[in-house]
């Protein structure tokens, strides 16, 4: 292998470290092979490692010949392919769409599309092809397919498969769940590239799964990121927030946290705690003298309150903000401007980013609180449910403002339900821990090994009980009621509305 040959070797291998170690990254490139699906894998791995951006790619002879009748401009760079051989491995060129240029006598260049108009020709074709119904729904059609594809698969590299899981998540599995976990992997690959190439926005399709129930029940789905015309106003606040007591106390404390992770995460002092209790009351001090009537004071309010103090410690507390409160992440800084009082709300955090998700999962479990205390007041329950509940345990003040509310929440009438499929990762935080261990009632559905493992451990399950969340069927697990484990099967007719609302199993959302 020469000096090229190595290089490209090893770009490959990085790339491939790359693109499987989160789910984004992989995602990114199965976005990029959509668009180039003719390739093979490792193919598809070096277009991806050099130009994540490509559209359609080709040979250079391909690009002069009848078909597309282009030329390949000049000075345009190549994308390096390994070609596998019994000898050894070669390399070849081919350039994207991008790196061309128009005859006149070329035709037009028009990738396919899935329109309304072909919709039902695809449908048919797939089914001959594939021999899987279409029953109307496309998208159904081809994660069935996706799923077909994936077993059979499976049932032709299985023991090749079976011989590499060593050092990798999958080596305490069980030759059942190694088959379920390659399967769905599989099937959600395959469906997510299809949907890439008729669909605006494909991850809509693995996320989101509550929307339409929640539409369908007349609620309110609240969409919140950095760039939506959504706004919830991290300071809003009732006249019952407090429970008896005066609210702005209560608030007070949200603040001082919220504070800590708008300025990174860092303790704050003594003085600077004084200032930022000092400033929450002053700009509260309106809304409460007019019986929390009118517009509440938002996080700018709070900012220029700061900027009156005489303490240099005031100031660095309102420049450490200003990126949260007058720029470009200033979503919570502006008056709420959704419907927060709709009988059921559905709080959308997915499109959040890295930077403003500790801050938005503080705000929506300050705004929930809202709601929970204004409820109580009108002697009405409020029922909480927390999808991905251990995404919040990655953050230590969203952590910290969840086990309060947890504990809290049920004198209040209010009833917190948390979801995850990732207990492993829930367990490692020890306040997560402490919440399962003193929760009266869990369901726990089929479980991984590590899984069964630290649960069996944390709430004292049997052998013999294990066997109940151990390869089993959906609809079927385990029930912790107080200090009592009753196994359960629960079936629900698939054939209804309510359940195609309800359901989120992959294929049927």
């Amino acid at each position: 292998m020469n000096a090229k040959e190595r290089f490209y070797s090893g770009l490959a291998k990085e790339t491939i470290g790359k693109i499987t170690s989160n789910t984004d990254n992989w995602t990114s490139f199965l976005r990029t092979m959509s668009r180039n699906y003719e390739f093979t894998y490792p193919e598809q791995v070096m277009i991806y490692a050099q130009r994540p951006n490509a559209t359609f790619c080709k040979p250079y002879e391909d690009w002069n010949a009848e078909n597309y009748r282009r030329y390949v401009k000049r000075g345009s760079t190549g994308i390096a392919l390994f070609v596998m051989n019994r000898d050894k491995p070669y390399l070849r060129y081919v350039f994207d769409v991008a790196d061309t240029g128009v005859r006149r006598s070329s035709p037009e260049l028009k990738p396919w599309e899935v329109t309304p108009e072909n919709r039902s020709y695809v449908m048919e074709a797939m089914e001959r092809t594939f021999g899987v119904a279409a029953d109307g729904v496309l998208e159904a059609q081809l994660e069935d397919i996706a799923s077909a594809l994936a077993a059979e698969y499976w049932d032709d590299y299985k023991k090749q498969f079976l011989d590499i899981v060593a050092n990798s998540f999958l080596e305490e599995y069980d030759e059942l769940n190694i088959e379920v976990a390659f399967k769905n992997a599989v099937a959600n690959s395959v469906s997510y590239t299809m949907y890439c190439r008729f669909v605006e926005s494909p991850d809509n399709y693995f996320e989101r799964e509550y929307s339409p129930l929640v539409k369908a029940m007349q609620g309110e789905v609240i969409h919140i990121s950095a760039t939506s015309e959504n706004h919830i106003n991290a300071m809003d606040m009732n006249s019952d927030y407090g429970d008896g007591a005066n609210p702005v106390i209560l608030k007070s404390e949200f603040i001082l946290s919220l504070c800590e992770q708008l300025i990174g995460g860092a303790s704050l002092g003594a003085k600077q705690k004084s200032i930022i209790d000092r400033c929450t009351a002053s700009v509260y001090r309106h809304y409460q003298q007019g019986n929390y009537q009118g517009v509440p004071p938002t996080l700018q309010d709070f900012r220029e309150e700061l900027l009156k103090q005489n303490e240099p410690e005031a100031q660095e507390i309102a420049l450490a903000i200003e990126l949260f409160t007058d720029g470009s992440l200033n979503t919570f800084a502006k008056n709420t401007n959704v419907d927060t009082h709709s009988r059921l709300i559905c709080y959308d955090i997915l499109d959040l980013g890295k930077q403003l998700q500790p801050i938005g999962m503080l705000v929506v479990l300050d705004s929930i609180l809202n709601r929970i205390t204004q409820n109580r007041a009108k002697g009405r329950n409020t029922f909480i449910f927390i999808d991905e509940i251990y995404l919040l345990f990655q953050h230590e003040y969203s952590a910290n403002f969840l086990f309060t509310l947890w504990k809290r929440v049920r004198k209040y009438g209010a009833y917190c339900t948390g979801i995850t499929q990732n207990v492993d990762d829930l367990l490692q935080s020890h306040t997560a821990r402490t919440m399962l261990a003193n929760s009266e009632f869990i369901i726990m559905l089929n479980q991984a090994s590590t899984d069964r493992i630290e649960l069996a451990k944390l709430l004292n399950i049997s052998d013999l009980q294990m066997g109940y969340i151990t390869n089993v069927g959906a609809g079927q697990g385990l029930l912790k009621v107080g200090s009592s484990l009753v196994p359960f099967v629960n079936k629900f007719p698939h054939n209804t509305e309510l359940y195609k609302l309800m359901t989120t199993k992959f294929g049927e959302v």
